[in-house]
């Protein structure tokens, strides 16, 4: 069983010494109490801590933090707080309409430049407590003129998985993005926190390569956080 959330414990250790026959000739034992504290506010912008994007395209680019949440008040909103800051000259970039509730960020992409490296900045604050609940998180953007294709993941940015169930993570391109084709991209599949051998054949039905990422029934650890990405990039010839 998983501890709850502030729950209160106790656990006893009995240790017991034993002579050579098997016989007991003393003993001891320690008791330890384990208090749950509530768990933090989690701020997570999809597409990990760098994203490569390209200024080639007329619409506008969009960041998600859907997979942010208030573990300890799951049933209360947040709050949105988004910057972009450019890291060469510390200038910040204006972002007119701002919805603090929305969990969604479009920027245009004419007020980017070309070959310089952002920071995104995403402040949740959980509107449930009467004390400031609040985390950050940090997203690095390159920009180019490439044309690079554009994709998400299909599954939620965080799933409460059952083992015994079979897992689908699914690669799209963007609704936005009609200059390419999935058969025309390469797609590597990666476990980016390092907790999940994916070449190991116990973990996946599928290859790393395909378009769908399957996991088989009790691959993954119970109780354990897995953070997969997908890298891709359009055939190229020869």
């Amino acid at each position: 069983r998983v501890l709850e959330m502030y729950g209160q414990y106790a656990f006893q250790i009995l240790a017991v010494t034993r002579d050579h026959h098997g016989n007991s000739v003393g003993s001891t034992n320690v008791t330890f109490l384990v208090i749950v504290e509530e768990e933090p506010v989690k701020a997570v912008i999809s597409g990990g801590s760098s994203r490569l994007v390209s200024l080639s395209k007329a619409s506008p680019l969009t960041f998600s933090a859907k997979g942010s949440a208030d573990p300890a008040y799951p049933l209360h909103g947040l709050r949105f707080n988004w910057s972009l800051v450019d890291l060469k000259t510390s200038a910040s970039i204006p972002m007119p309409n701002l919805n603090l509730s929305s969990a969604s960020l479009n920027i245009r992409r004419d007020v980017l430049h070309s070959n310089v490296t952002y920071l995104l900045e995403l402040n949740v604050t959980s509107l449930a407590a009467s004390r400031p609940r609040h985390t950050v998180t940090f997203q690095r953007i390159r920009t180019t003129d490439d044309s690079i294709p554009e994709v998400e993941i299909l599954t939620a940015v965080k799933l409460n998985v059952n083992i015994r169930d079979k897992l689908v993570l699914s690669v799209v391109l963007e609704p936005s993005d009609a200059e390419f084709n999935e058969t025309s991209l390469s797609k590597v599949w990666i476990c980016t926190s390092g907790n999940l051998n994916l070449s190991d054949p116990s973990i996946l039905k599928s290859s790393t390569n395909d378009r769908n990422l399957i996991f088989k029934p009790y691959a993954l650890l119970p109780g354990t956080d897995f953070v997969f990405s997908v890298r891709v990039r359009p055939f190229t010839a020869g």
